[in-house]
Formats: C-alpha cells, structure tokens, sequence
C-alpha cells in the first residue's frame, strides 16, 4: 500500500499571470498532468492508501478542477489549501507531513505526467528499491557533473520493469516506510528541500541510492523529458 501527497500550485494555470511559460511543451496543462496521475490512481486504487492534496495558491479554476474531479477517482482522499507562499515552504510542509503518515509515500510535483500503469509499479517496487522515481531524467544522459556513486541495473520482479541508481531526481519520489524514518531529517532539512540535487548526493554518499525506471514511465514536462516516449501522444489520450 501507499500514501500520495499530491502538491499543486495554481501558478501556470489559466487564470493565473504565468500560464504556459516558454519552456513547457506546448501540449502542456497543470490539469492535464493532474488527469494523468488520478487515472493512474484510478487503476491502482487498492494498492493506495489514501490521497492527500496539498494545494497551494489562488483557489481559481485550477482549485476547483481538482476539486470536483478527486470524488470520481475511487480513492480516500483529503484536499486543503497550505498557503505555502513559496516553493520551499510547500515542499517542506509536504516531507513534513509525510514522514508523519508511517506508510510507503509518494510525494509528487503537479507538473509530473504519469502513464497508466506509474501508479501500480511505483508500489510493486518501493519494498525492494526503498527510495525511487519514476522519471527517467536526460540528465543522465547528458550531463558530466555527476559525483561517483554506485552504478547498477536490475530488474525488479514485482514491478516488472527495470530500473538504475541515478544520481538524482527533483521533489517528485516515493520512500519506503522502512526507510523513511532513517532519513526523515534529511528528507525535511532547510538545505535539502531547497536543493533537491543535494538531497540525492547526501543519501548516495550514505549508501542510500535512489533508482530510476528505465525506461521512464513519469515525466517532468520540460525540456528534459523521459526519453523512449512519445509525451505528447499519451497527453491526448488523458
């Protein structure tokens, strides 16, 4: 089973000032990438414990799509409004809030797409990864600064998906309750919820490293999607 802390902002939205910026793809909407994760849900629902939304911002139409649509997915769910003001304070009210919940958690980032079946391997395989994500960054394959740490591939079983040690991810991840309480302090520091590439460093130097599907079946909606993945496509099916 797993707890969801979905962790939406109304920035970007249609009736918000900075609606679609520049780097977005254009087949981009907060509520699309909000439609993706609830029918993964959906399909996964009784393997999620409950639903927590975390919204923050300007209760516009944004607010009132999630709203109306939580009732319909099938799953025990809580919205509030954290006014966070900031993305530092809405990520440190998230962890806080999660490692109090003594479950498997997913903490995740409303601009994040998830394929159907995100959902139902994400909790097949936290018992035997612990920390992990979905999202299959370029980064990876594109970039020359990463510290040494563990390099590894497997093929998770329950999850029947493979999956690599990454060097690191953003905020959207899930942790295993056997693991979340060893790292909880991390997991809330000032200087990792304000650099989440420094969270991932700090736990691979502590032997703790994080694991990434490949390939990605969740996506930040950026320029660096998940390669092998036809985004756009999927986007119109939601």
């Amino acid at each position: 089973m797993i707890s969801i802390i979905y962790r939406p902002f109304s920035g970007e939205t249609e009736d918000h000032p900075y609606h679609r910026p520049n780097h977005r793809p254009h087949w981009f909407t907060k509520y699309g990438t909000f439609k993706s994760l609830m029918n993964s849900i959906r399909l996964a629902k009784d393997k999620v414990t409950k639903l927590y939304v975390l919204f923050d911002g300007h209760e516009g139409i944004f607010f009132n799509q999630i709203k109306e649509t939580l009732p319909k997915v099938g799953v025990d769910f809580e919205m509030h409004n954290i006014h966070a003001g900031s993305v530092y304070n809405s990520v440190k009210i998230a962890t806080q809030f999660a490692v109090t919940l003594q479950d498997n958690i997913y903490i995740v980032e409303d601009d994040y797409f998830h394929l159907p079946e995100a959902i139902g391997k994400i909790e097949a395989a936290l018992p035997n990864l612990g920390i992990l994500s979905g999202y299959d960054h370029l980064d990876r394959y594109v970039r020359t600064d990463d510290i040494e740490y563990r390099k590894e591939i497997k093929f998770d079983y329950p999850s029947n998906h493979h999956w690599r040690t990454s060097e690191s991810t953003g905020h959207t991840y899930a942790v295993s309750k056997n693991l979340v309480s060893s790292i909880s302090d991390a997991l809330c520091s000032h200087e990792f919820t304000a650099s989440d590439r420094e969270l991932w460093r700090f736990l691979h130097r502590n032997n703790i490293p994080l694991w990434t599907a490949i390939p990605g079946f969740v996506t930040q909606v950026d320029p660096f999607l998940s390669p092998g993945v036809n985004w756009e496509a999927h986007s119109k099916n939601v």
